[in-house]
């Protein structure tokens, strides 16, 4: 009797489709901002690095309302007391090209010359090492520590929001302070003002939100702060007038776990040929 042939039916998995769909949906959802290293959204009731996980510790700064009037989704400083400290570091060593920005508001007009400077954000350690906020040397207005003096600066009034960031690009001692309202956050609502770097020593290896680090001063910040961000590349106008006027986006724990359950579900069909 002639033995039958048993026929094979040869499953071929879909990997590369789902790869593919994979791909897709990262592509989608992965912030546009993919340089961004840190980010305090500041609208938490505590202040969280929501990209790096890094030590955040809140030194009496409250919450308050932001640029939009949403309660509770900005920090709000009393000028006296209040800072947050962050365990970044930003030193040149270690961030040889970097961008830090943020959403400001400060309650005071910084009028007179005998006003005190004011740090949004500080490493210094009394070498005008990285800062930024207010500077009465540059007529109370907003500015940026270059190493060797200030950069500025951009007249602020009391009351008014502003996107503020500073590049620093250490091997072309470069330095731009970008400041825009909140009324115009294109391209053309920006001034931008170019400086260059000292080469100077290391500051501290941590920074302060609302208040300058380096002891012997008191530089506290006087209003709010909201969407602290720092970006291990130099940005372009471009790219922060992007950042001023859509936020950073960070994609939700669920977006990431609908994703990886999809794609093992996807993963463990197969798709069968048949034989004629």
């Amino acid at each position: 009797m002639e033995r039958r042939k048993k026929s094979h039916r040869r499953s071929f998995p879909i990997v590369p489709a789902t790869l593919f769909c994979s791909a897709l949906c990262l592509y989608l959802t992965v912030p546009a901002q993919g340089s961004i290293i840190h980010y305090l959204p500041l609208d938490d009731p505590a202040p969280v690095d929501v990209i790096a996980g890094t030590t955040v510790t809140n030194f009496g700064a409250v919450p308050t309302a932001d640029r939009n009037g949403a309660a509770d989704s900005a920090y709000e400083f009393n000028g006296l007391t209040d800072y947050i400290h962050a365990e970044i570091n930003v030193n040149p060593s270690t961030l040889p090209q970097m961008t830090w920005g943020a959403w400001v508001r400060s309650d005071i007009a910084h009028t007179t010359a005998t006003s005190n400077v004011r740090a949004i954000a500080s490493h210094d350690n009394g070498g005008f090492d990285r800062q930024f906020g207010i500077d009465h040397r540059v007529g109370n207005e907003i500015s940026a520590f270059k190493g060797n003096g200030v950069l500025g600066g951009y007249p602020q009034s009391a009351g008014v929001w502003y996107f503020v960031a500073v590049t620093y690009n250490e091997p072309t001692q470069d330095i731009k302070l970008y400041v825009a309202a909140q009324g115009d956050t294109s391209q053309t609502g920006f001034t931008v003002i170019s400086g260059t770097l000292a080469v100077v020593d290391d500051g501290h290896d941590y920074i302060y939100l609302g208040e300058n680090p380096y002891t012997p001063v008191n530089e506290y910040w006087d209003g709010a702060i909201d969407n602290f961000f720092i970006d291990n590349q130099v940005l372009n106008l471009d790219a922060l007038a992007d950042i001023a006027t859509n936020g950073i986006a960070i994609p939700e724990p669920s977006t990431w776990a609908i994703l990886l359950l999809g794609g093992s579900c996807l993963a463990g069909f197969r798709v069968r040929r048949k034989r004629p």
